[in-house]
Protein backbone atom coordinates (compact mmCIF):
# COMPACT_ATOMS: atom_id res chain seq x y z
CA UNK A 1 0.00 0.00 0.00
CA UNK A 2 1.21 3.19 -1.25
CA UNK A 3 2.12 6.02 2.04
CA UNK A 4 -0.76 8.92 1.95
CA UNK A 5 0.12 12.42 0.68
CA UNK A 6 -0.70 14.89 2.73
CA UNK A 7 -0.65 18.54 1.56
CA UNK A 8 -1.12 21.32 4.83
CA UNK A 9 -1.76 24.86 3.19
CA UNK A 10 -0.75 27.73 5.84
CA UNK A 11 0.14 31.49 6.25
CA UNK A 12 2.32 30.57 9.19
CA UNK A 13 0.26 32.24 11.42
CA UNK A 14 -0.25 30.75 15.37
CA UNK A 15 -3.18 29.11 14.41
CA UNK A 16 -1.63 27.65 11.41
CA UNK A 17 1.33 26.46 13.49
CA UNK A 18 -0.95 23.66 15.81
CA UNK A 19 -2.57 22.85 12.53
CA UNK A 20 1.39 22.29 11.29
CA UNK A 21 2.28 19.93 14.28
CA UNK A 22 -1.30 18.33 14.04
CA UNK A 23 -0.63 17.44 10.81
CA UNK A 24 2.95 16.25 11.50
CA UNK A 25 1.95 13.84 14.24
CA UNK A 26 -0.85 12.44 12.14
CA UNK A 27 1.33 11.38 8.77
CA UNK A 28 4.59 10.33 11.17
CA UNK A 29 2.57 6.77 12.03
CA UNK A 30 1.27 6.76 8.43
CA UNK A 31 5.65 7.22 6.83
CA UNK A 32 2.85 10.07 4.53
CA UNK A 33 4.36 12.24 2.36
CA UNK A 34 4.07 15.23 4.08
CA UNK A 35 3.88 18.69 1.74
CA UNK A 36 3.75 22.89 2.98
CA UNK A 37 2.34 25.29 0.92
CA UNK A 38 2.19 29.01 1.81
CA UNK A 39 0.60 31.44 -0.13
CA UNK A 40 1.22 35.41 0.07
CA UNK A 41 -1.87 37.64 -0.63
CA UNK A 42 -0.65 40.40 -3.37
CA UNK A 43 -2.66 43.55 -3.85
CA UNK A 44 -5.13 43.90 -6.67
CA UNK A 45 -7.28 40.80 -8.26
CA UNK A 46 -5.57 37.73 -8.67
CA UNK A 47 -4.36 36.42 -12.05
CA UNK A 48 -6.62 33.66 -11.64
CA UNK A 49 -9.90 35.76 -11.48
CA UNK A 50 -8.72 37.96 -14.67
CA UNK A 51 -8.38 34.87 -16.58
CA UNK A 52 -11.81 34.31 -15.13
CA UNK A 53 -13.26 37.44 -16.07
CA UNK A 54 -11.81 36.60 -19.64
CA UNK A 55 -12.84 33.26 -20.31
CA UNK A 56 -16.91 34.75 -19.25
CA UNK A 57 -16.10 37.60 -21.96
CA UNK A 58 -15.00 35.26 -24.44
CA UNK A 59 -18.37 33.06 -23.66
CA UNK A 60 -20.84 35.71 -23.77
CA UNK A 61 -19.64 36.96 -26.70
CA UNK A 62 -19.41 33.59 -28.38
CA UNK A 63 -23.20 33.13 -27.68
CA UNK A 64 -24.17 36.73 -28.64
CA UNK A 65 -22.47 35.99 -32.01
CA UNK A 66 -24.49 32.76 -32.46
Amino acid sequence: MKPPKIVLLTDFSPVSKVAMKFALRMAAPLHAEFTVVSTVRVEGPSRANLKLKHICLLYTSDAADE
